[in-house]
């Protein structure tokens, strides 16, 4: 007799006060129900409160017999639903693709990307010009090598492809998008609303959402390079605005996408790998991106990165609030997949509170839908605030003296 099947048999008793429910055959089950459908003593009742007690003995019963049949039923299969566990499941996954849990390496900041050094990338993604991701020069012959790889571990072996139980949220995975196969987190798996797996391509920086039957277990010897999409945010400017809008963003999107650029790091951010970088068209060497966007009023000039600025916030480079949000790691979750102005606004209210980043109070998001973004901000205030407590301690020190 199965867990399930006694727990239905106990429950009952306890509903019903009978023994209808310890049945351990289809014939005495349906016996049962002959006797009870037919009680002799309702023909005697003398209210009505005594028939539908009777009644809903009955019921009860009956549901109780129902369940015991399914319990029955699903015992004598080859492996019963409340058997299935990860061992059973892990039957279907290729011994050499990675496991749920496992995670690229991170990896420090590399020597080459010094303050002062010179580089020639690519941007892949663009959220606003302080959140944007892009590729090294020397990193392009890796992802064509990395493509190649992918193809070769799957091409000749269907059982590769994931069944839905694995498409759990951090999964790696391999997925054909765009002609090119990539490496990718799952952040959401299929749901009863959504039958599409939302993905993010770690050495891209951007999103989307596949059909299920397009994801496939990686290999395990893909996973020992870090990810290849590099965290970048323009210098030199701000927006004239508490965020970036939508239609200055598209025009510094138009201004990067499908080129090389030339960029000088100013400054490095290595707890959160962030290249703080100016840009010049290849082509054009006399004005910088930040120049243009300036001359257009499309952004403030900032002297935040000057050196007497920084000699009066001891060192110090003062960064913007929406330089520090939202985080690449809230963007890289998809907590803005959909992010819109009106999604902006919402969230400026948030972080512009003199309570959020002076007293570091918890944020509160109304919206029930957001939850895993005000959790994510409570987070990375927790990770703030020691950091600008010393600073702040620091100043106190200097002023004294």
């Amino acid at each position: 007799m199965t867990k399930g099947y006694a727990e239905n048999v106990i429950a009952c008793r306890i509903k019903t006060n009978i023994a209808l429910c310890g049945i351990d055959s289809d014939e005495e089950a349906e016996q049962s129900s002959l006797k009870t459908s037919s009680n002799p003593f309702q023909n005697v009742l003398k209210d009505d409160q005594e028939v539908e007690e009777v009644e809903l003995e009955n019921e009860l019963s009956a549901e109780c017999r129902m369940n015991n049949f399914i319990q029955r039923i699903q015992s004598r299969e080859a492996v019963p639903e409340y058997a299935l566990s990860d061992a059973v499941f892990n039957v279907d996954k290729p011994r050499d693709a990675v496991a749920l849990g496992v995670e690229l390496p991170v990896v420090t900041l590399a020597e080459e990307y010094l303050v002062g050094n010179l580089l020639i990338l690519e941007i892949s993604k663009v959220y606003s010009p302080f959140q944007f991701w892009f590729h090294d020069d020397k990193d392009s012959q890796l992802l064509n090598q990395m493509n190649k790889q992918i193809n070769d571990s799957i091409e000749c072996a269907s059982y590769w492809q994931m069944p839905p139980y694995f498409m759990k949220p951090g999964y790696m995975c391999a997925v054909r998008h765009k002609f090119n196969w990539r490496r990718a987190r799952i952040i959401h798996g299929p749901e009863a609303y959504n039958k599409n797996v939302s993905l993010y391509f770690v050495d891209y920086g951007n999103a989307a959402e596949v059909p299920p039957e397009d994801l496939y277990f990686l290999h395990k010897s893909l996973m020992d390079q870090p990810a290849l999409a590099k965290r970048g945010t323009l210098t030199d400017v701000y927006p004239l605005g508490y965020h970036w809008p939508s239609d200055v963003t598209e025009i510094f999107r138009h201004l990067v996408s499908d080129r090389q650029l030339h960029a000088c790091i100013k400054d490095v951010d290595l707890d959160e790998r962030i290249l703080f970088v100016t840009l010049w068209d290849t082509n054009d060497h006399q004005v910088t991106l930040s120049s243009k966007m300036i001359s257009a009023k499309l952004a403030g000039s900032s002297r935040n990165y000057c050196d007497d600025v920084r000699a009066l916030h001891s060192g110090r480079r003062l960064r913007y609030v929406r330089e520090r949000l939202p985080s690449f790691d809230m963007l890289e979750s998809q907590l803005f997949a959909a992010a819109t102005e009106e999604f902006e606004d919402m969230f400026d209210d948030i972080i512009y509170k003199t309570e959020f980043l002076r007293d570091f109070e918890q944020p509160v998001v109304r919206n029930p839908f957001r939850r895993e973004l005000q959790e994510s901000l409570f987070a990375w205030l927790e990770k703030f605030k020691p950091v600008e407590l010393a600073w702040r301690k620091l100043q106190e020190e200097i002023k004294k003296n």
